[in-house]
């Protein structure tokens, strides 16, 4: 699955995560989604452990459930924060070193302040880091990553295209992202204050004596 480009190495970083919740330390889907950082331990020399049980190293970093934990903490730690672009480094397939193990790289503490390891992610790259994706939604991910592709990921660039973006970096891609969110935010208020003072206009309305039956 997909370590690199936005959104799908974000998916698929996330995907692997789970996979070794659920194949490797043979966590049930429901105690996979409840998995929490507080039982997640990272120590020196690469060593990660997951409820107490060690996460097993490969010698491919490409099917090292290792780095697929070290790759997802990395990634997911800055939308807690809201620094959605300091992550898109780790994901730039131009500048990827496929032989190192992200395992034995800092992952930092950032990611200690999550509450769900297993967020929701739209088409978009957008993460919901409120709550963790439910028991449906991990049954089908896992069928779905179970399915030979036939595919092999390659780290070629990107090919850019066309448009007002096109020359845009990956940090000026998500930068311009979080304000149209913002923007969006920004109307999302002003229709629900509008939505509250047209209910005040009719609740007014409503209990205004009618005079029209006295004249």
């Amino acid at each position: 699955m997909s370590r690199f480009r936005f959104p799908t190495g974000l998916v698929g970083r996330r995907d692997g995560f789970l996979i070794v919740l659920t194949g490797f330390l043979g966590l049930t889907r429901e105690q996979a989604r409840k998995v929490t950082p507080a039982v997640i331990e990272v120590g020196g020399l690469g060593v990660i452990s997951i409820q107490g049980t060690a996460v097993a190293r490969a010698a491919s970093p490409g099917e090292c459930p290792r780095c697929a934990v070290a790759g997802w903490l990395s990634v997911i730690a800055p939308h807690y924060e809201r620094l959605r672009a300091s992550f898109l480094p780790l994901l730039d397939p131009t500048t990827a070193v496929p032989g190192v193990h992200v395992c034995e790289l800092p992952v930092g503490d950032l990611w200690r302040s999550g509450v769900a390891l297993l967020p929701s992610i739209d088409r978009t790259g957008a993460v919901g880091t409120g709550e963790p994706i439910s028991v449906r939604a991990i049954t089908t991910i896992i069928g779905q990553r179970r399915i030979p592709t036939g595919r092999t990921e390659t780290l070629d660039p990107v090919v850019r295209a066309e448009g007002r973006y096109r020359d845009a970096t990956s940090t000026e891609l998500a930068a311009a992202q979080d304000d149209v969110l913002n923007h969006l935010d920004s109307a999302n208020q002003y229709l629900e204050e509008l939505l509250a003072e047209a209910e005040l206009v009719k609740q007014t309305l409503l209990t205004e004596p009618d005079n029209t039956a006295a004249k």
